[in-house]
């Protein structure tokens, strides 16, 4: 990429500006390149033989000069130069590799659970809206749904046989979790906080819904991932090209400053904005205790297993062999999950009403 400056009519201020020889990303500090004697500048973009004037005063001036090289430096914040998108998408809760469609077949919604004020458990059903059982802060740990013959008084494994396998780890994981106790605790505590802050504004209501129980959470199935518009962007400074053409490079072996691997965070949920409705998420990693580490940014402490996740917790790269990050998600299916990357526009999902509503009205607590 090259910017070609302009200069028109004389005038006493000072340009900060900076040529880039590489397309990658336009990030850092942009140092001031010399004193500028114009009160008008156009740049000319130029890219593979084609170029962009902008006329739109993009150029950074000075009244005066800066006083020391610590002053000499303008910062732009960091943004891709090559189109590219965040790929945040709901997954088949039946099949991670298939994306949510219009198929009903295809919802990403894996089973429910409500906090119950007056027991002080969660109660989980099937992705269908039946009652499963009750994990409980008191009492035995795992209880079968009363009324419900295939779940009473049975083991939480063969309560849980038939659900949805991703509803079966999640239940069991907290099960096994050796401080399963704590670890429900803070999340029966993180879930009370969040949902107080999700009123989606265009949704319906629960008029109904008694105070002792809590709303309807759906586990859910995500992908996450960031996709770039063609091949890497290549390094176009001249020295690069001049080896390409030396050593006789193929397109796919060009220098692109290993770009690729560069990981960008990705913030998940918006605790301030009322139409998110994101409670927490799991990382599905395929280990072991996937279900035992709960990110939630509600959260106030990180002993039992519910923790608020750091700010690189979740990141993407522009590699097109890397796998999209599979995530269980807590939401209230009513609201949209906003995935906020910085480098790229905000992202937010929702699931179609139609996917839920039957279920919502099969649950006997709703």
């Amino acid at each position: 990429m090259s910017l070609v400056l302009d200069h028109r009519t004389p005038a006493p201020n000072f340009v900060a500006i900076k040529q880039r020889q590489q397309a990658t990303w336009a990030s850092g500090d942009f140092a001031i390149i010399g004193e500028g004697i114009t009160d008008q500048i156009v740049i000319k973009h130029i890219l593979w033989g084609f170029f962009d004037t902008w006329d739109d005063d993009p150029v950074i001036t000075f009244e005066q000069p800066p006083n020391d090289a610590t002053e000499r430096r303008a910062l732009l914040p960091l943004r891709f130069t090559q189109p590219a998108r965040l790929s945040f998408r709901y997954r088949s809760a039946n099949n991670s590799a298939i994306e949510m469609n219009s198929d009903p077949a295809t919802t990403p919604v894996c089973g429910w659970v409500l906090f119950n004020h007056l027991d002080d458990n969660l109660m989980i059903y099937d992705a269908s809206g039946n009652a499963l059982g009750s994990l409980n802060i008191r009492g035995p740990l795992w209880s079968g749904a009363p009324g419900n013959n295939a779940t009473y008084n049975r083991p939480i494994a063969a309560a849980l046989e038939g659900a949805n396998p991703h509803l079966q780890a999640f239940a069991i994981g907290i099960y096994n979790n050796p401080g399963a106790v704590g670890f429900l605790q803070d999340l029966l505590d993180t879930i009370d906080a969040t949902i107080t802050l999700v009123n989606p504004q265009s949704a319906d209501q629960y008029q109904a819904m008694s105070v002792l129980i809590g709303r309807p959470l759906a586990l859910v199935r995500a992908s996450l991932a960031l996709d770039v518009r063609g091949m890497p962007a290549l390094n176009q400074s001249w020295s690069s090209f001049e080896d390409a053409v030396t050593n006789g490079q193929a397109l796919e072996a060009r220098d692109t400053a290993a770009f690729q691997s560069v990981g960008f965070p990705v913030r998940l949920g918006d605790l301030a904005n009322i139409n998110d409705g994101l409670i927490g998420y799991f990382c599905d990693n395929g280990s072991a205790g996937v279900y035992q580490t709960f990110y939630a940014a509600a959260s106030t402490s990180a002993a039992n297993g519910v923790v608020p996740p750091a700010p690189n917790q979740l990141t993407v790269s522009a590699d097109a062999n890397a796998p999209p990050v599979l995530l269980s998600m807590l939401v209230d299916p009513r609201a949209s999950v906003h995935a906020t990357a910085g480098i790229v526009p905000v992202k937010d999902i929702q699931i179609p009403p139609y996917m839920f509503a039957a279920a919502l009205k099969n649950d006997s607590a709703v």
